[in-house]
């Protein structure tokens, strides 16, 4: 689950994030961090670095502010499907 940083975090007890966004200052992945700690949550956050803003969205291509990568797409999907499988199979 890839999600604005700023926004609620999620309400269930297992998150995934995928970041590698420069327009997410660290102190709000602080906050993030922070706000899952406290919800006791089972959660993870993967930051990429050298990528930019909606580096999984094909349609991205706002020079220096956001650029798809597919590679980097790929290995975070396939990061959140791994964690999303494990918090079902309860292997979390």
């Amino acid at each position: 689950m890839c999600w604005n940083w700023r926004a609620p975090a999620p309400t269930s007890k297992r998150s995934s994030a995928c970041t590698a966004d420069p327009a997410v200052p660290k102190a709000d992945r602080d906050t993030f961090e922070a706000e899952m700690e406290a919800a006791d949550a089972k959660w993870q956050m993967t930051v990429f670095g050298h990528l930019l803003h909606s580096f999984t969205e094909e349609e991205s291509n706002v020079p220096g502010i956001a650029k798809f990568d597919p590679g980097a797409a790929r290995q975070c999907f396939k990061m959140v499907d791994d964690f999303v499988t494990a918090a079902f199979d309860g292997k979390l």
